[in-house]
């Protein structure tokens, strides 16, 4: 998952886009004959976004090594994939759940009203947390080799590793953008809120933080050659990589309804964006006091 993330905001046209080019994620998207891309889908392109330090993640330093035979950074790259990937999805699933038990032994339940300060600011704060996922949800395949979609270059790049990490962080900003509501909704006092939805967007982007300096060196210093003996498997990876891959691209879809454009990903993406928050206002359980100074209650601005 997650990454999640480095936005920027860049457009680049099809016909005059040069191989170094590297624009981020977030980004509006055209109409006609512009349209969103990471650079041309070459070696160059690669190396610009390693010199940055920049534009990749775990799955795709994965594609990388294996899409060019180095098998001396097998092992390491794996291991980094499974410390990334049970964090991001197990170790996020354990933090709910006990949050979420937690909320129960206390019998928590919607308050159907605004009970207070923290309530408030636990609804903007899902603003912020809905607005965040909602919009790399819908950029993500805008980002990196995710960008090349279906063409994805064989000589270098392991297809199958590209479309299995856009799916990984497609689902992994889902579960985030879930569970960083539900914690803020059970969250008894304002610390525990912050702290514990900031863990969340932090483990969001340990796919993109895990990749390191070494791994940008080899990148840097590969010069070609070195593909899979075995190209029966390669050509394996590759379909089923790029099926993977031209799947997703449905996702954003344009449609027009009376002249107005929308996306297929903003007919679900957008009724979490706005029903999230108001969920976590409305049905906040606890009362609350904002204190100044603890064990002060002149200090306190009181709650229901």
């Amino acid at each position: 998952m997650t990454s999640s993330f480095r936005p920027g905001a860049a457009q680049m046209p099809t016909n005059h886009a040069p191989s170094h080019y590297a624009p981020s994620r977030a980004q509006h998207v055209p109409q006609t004959s512009t349209q969103f891309n990471t650079g041309a889908a070459s070696l160059s392109t690669l190396q610009d976004w390693a010199r940055q330090n920049d534009y990749l993640d775990i799955y795709m330093l994965n594609a990388f090594y294996l899409g060019t035979a180095q098998r001396s950074q097998y092992f390491l790259s794996l291991w980094k994939l499974c410390t990334c990937f049970g964090l991001q999805f197990y170790g996020i699933l354990i933090l709910m759940q006990q949050q979420w038990q937690e909320y129960q032994n206390n019998e928590g339940n919607c308050s159907s009203d605004i009970k207070g300060n923290v309530a408030f600011i636990g609804y903007l704060f899902a603003t912020y947390i809905s607005l965040y996922c909602s919009e790399q949800i819908r950029t993500l395949n805008r980002y990196g080799m995710y960008g090349w979609g279906e063409n994805q270059p064989v000589e270098f790049v392991n297809p199958f590793w590209v479309g299995i990490g856009l799916w990984i962080n497609t689902f992994s900003l889902f579960m985030s953008w879930f569970v960083s509501c539900i914690i803020i909704f059970s969250s008894q006092d304002l610390l525990a809120m912050i702290l514990n939805s900031v863990a969340i967007t932090f483990m969001m982007t340990l796919d993109d933080e895990i990749v390191g300096g070494s791994d940008y060196e080899n990148i840097i210093n590969y010069t070609g050659g070195g593909n899979s003996l075995c190209s029966a498997v390669d050509n394996v990876y590759a379909k089923i990589g790029g099926l993977l891959l031209k799947i997703h691209p449905i996702w954003q879809r344009r449609i027009a309804i009376k002249g107005i454009a929308f996306e297929c990903c903003d007919f679900i993406v957008c009724p979490f964006l706005i029903v999230l928050p108001f969920v976590v206002l409305f049905c906040y359980p606890y009362t609350d006091d904002l204190c100044l100074y603890e064990g002060k209650d002149s200090l306190c601005l009181g709650g229901v």
